[in-house]
């Protein structure tokens, strides 16, 4: 994505101007996105074993995470009740 960015902008460069300022633009928006795709928090699931730590999920959004851990918490919670 990035170097066809820069490569579109390399040809206009060579070419006839006057569309200079468009590939300029795309590739500034490029940067943009790729800024703001990278500065979105992540939020993971962690799973430790006796085989040793696990990523077991990963996601951008808060609240479907806690509501997996929240899921996990009492379902080992009713696993040790059930057991006693």
């Amino acid at each position: 994505m990035f170097s066809a960015a820069t490569l579109q902008l390399r040809q206009k460069q060579k070419g006839s101007g006057g569309k200079d300022g468009v590939g300029f633009g795309l590739f500034l928006l490029l940067i943009a996105a790729g800024l703001f795709w990278m500065g979105r928090p992540m939020h993971f699931v962690k799973l430790n074993t006796a085989a040793g730590e696990v990523k077991a999920l990963k996601s951008n959004q808060k609240e479907y995470v806690l509501k997996v851990v929240n899921a996990l918490i009492d379902a080992m919670v009713s696993q040790h009740k059930s057991a006693s």
